[in-house]
């Protein structure tokens, strides 16, 4: 049996579900390869050597690389560039296009991703490690703060009418963002955010996004 194009090293994490939506979204196949991050795969020497120097997930190996040879990527908003510019979809038609699906994100890559870990840690990973709720307060504050106001610049940017975060067109960035939009980081209040749960369902709906974010590996479930 000839193996898919695509090998994607996977964990169910929100930064490896934008590439299984982004697979789906685009009709490619693909073969997953469990790392089970929680109980350190990624740190084995082996896959470190032979996979990737970054030691973590989702990588995405392309057999087929535009030299022919096989191209190993890792971070997730380089892998939906690629893949974007390979099927020359999702990214934006023109260069106003392009330009804004890029700022959403680089907005995401740099902000929701990182202040929703950050949050998701001292909230709910951190406290099970022992650490006194005085020592976690700060940390708990500053992130769940941080993550409210990305929310409400969500909201004032989609509160405009648009149906997507670049525009009227579905892109890279509405995949970037919606899986870290996950009931654990969300605010606990969301009736402030009308419009960005409104553009939260519209592309849950999608049928890639529901492909997508289903894979899963037996060690997981």
């Amino acid at each position: 049996m000839t193996q898919p194009r695509f090998q994607l090293y996977f964990w169910q994490t929100a930064n490896c579900q934008k590439i299984t939506i982004m697979l789906e979204e685009l009709g490619y196949a693909y073969e997953i390869t469990p790392i089970n991050i929680t109980v350190g795969e990624q740190l084995d020497p082996a896959f470190i050597q032979n996979v990737t120097v970054n030691n973590r997930v989702p990588v995405l190996v392309d057999r087929e690389g535009p030299d022919g040879a096989p191209l190993t990527l890792f971070e997730s908003g380089a892998i939906l560039k690629y893949l974007a510019r390979l099927s020359g979809k999702l990214a934006g038609e023109t260069q106003r296009e392009r330009a804004l699906v890029d700022q959403w994100l680089m907005w995401q890559m740099a902000g929701l991703g990182p202040m929703s870990g950050q949050s998701f840690h001292f909230v709910h990973s951190a406290p099970a490690m022992g650490h006194s709720a005085q020592s976690l307060a700060y940390g708990q504050t500053r992130y769940r703060d941080e993550v409210e106001r990305l929310y409400r610049v969500m909201e004032r940017h989609l509160g405009d009418g648009r149906a997507y975060m670049a525009g009227e067109a579905f892109s890279i960035a509405d995949i970037a963002i919606w899986p870290w939009m996950i009931d654990v980081v969300k605010p606990t209040d969301m009736s402030p955010f009308p419009h960005v749960e409104a553009w939260h369902r519209r592309v849950g709906a999608r049928d890639s996004v529901k492909a997508g974010m289903a894979v899963r590996v037996p060690e997981a479930v």
